[in-house]
């Protein structure tokens, strides 16, 4: 292990190891698996992580408020970031999630407000509740096929995110409340149900595509979208929630 001051790497070995508070700069032993719940929360220093291949788990809040913390690479091996695990990283403006990844918990990359853009692995089937949620400057979300579910808030608050495409295999979404900036969304046929609050207060949503085999539109599902001015909804929509568009003032819909 290197010395503790901040001016050297620090190598983390993992199974409780006490890491310094000052540390600017971390490389994980080839031997370490998990990383251990709030390993490194609030090293406010913290700049620069080399993850090890070999690693297979991120524990929760293990990196939650490394607010000098810029990007991450993450082995093929990770397959599992726990809730919180890089939440309140400030300044993070690059996040590479590699094919391996499985599970995110969370509020994983809550309140990341420099993030730019992201690509959720293929074999990742939930963005977990809050996961991007307050991601202000995240304006490239790339879902890729075999996505389930987008849960409640998963991008809450993207404010720059402007279109998203939605893969055909994704069945259930609630996740897009105030993206203020997101002009179009097309929903495949594979979704049944669009849950509550999922498009509230996308006050730029102008259009949205909705195909047959769509079920059920939640509560406040699109309340607030006061620049939408057309949605078709399919025969197949048999449940429609209170005040599910409530205050689309320019909104002229359709039923098939």
């Amino acid at each position: 292990m290197s010395s503790n001051t901040s001016e050297e790497v620090f190598e983390y070995m993992g199974n409780g190891q006490c890491v310094p508070n000052d540390v600017v700069s971390v490389r994980f032993h080839p031997s370490v698996n998990k990383i251990d719940e709030r390993a490194f929360k609030f090293h406010l220093k913290l700049k620069e992580v080399v993850f090890n291949e070999g690693l297979v788990e991120i524990g929760k809040c293990a990196f939650f408020g490394c607010e000098s913390l810029t990007s991450i690479t993450l082995p093929s091996t990770v397959t599992s970031i726990g809730d919180e695990a890089f939440c309140e990283c400030f300044v993070l403006r690059e996040a590479v999630l590699n094919e391996g990844l499985e599970e995110m918990g969370s509020f994983a990359f809550n309140q990341c407000r420099s993030l730019e853009s992201i690509t959720i692995p293929s074999k990742v089937v939930e963005i977990d509740k809050q996961s991007f949620g307050l991601c202000k400057k995240l304006n490239e979300v790339v879902l890729k096929e075999g996505l389930l579910r987008i849960r409640y808030g998963s991008f809450w608050r993207c404010k720059s995110l402007q279109s998203i495409t939605i893969p055909s295999t994704v069945n259930t979404i609630e996740g897009f409340d105030e993206c203020e900036s997101l002009q179009s969304v097309i929903i495949p046929p594979s979704v049944t149900e669009i849950g509550p609050s999922a498009f509230k207060d996308c006050s730029a949503l102008m259009e949205v595509v909705l195909n047959k085999g769509l079920q059920k539109i939640g509560k406040k599902a699109f309340e607030q979208c006061k620049s939408l001015e057309s949605i078709t909804l399919p025969s197949t929509v048999t449940n429609i929630g209170e005040d599910a568009f409530r205050n689309c003032k320019s909104l002229r819909d359709s039923i098939e």
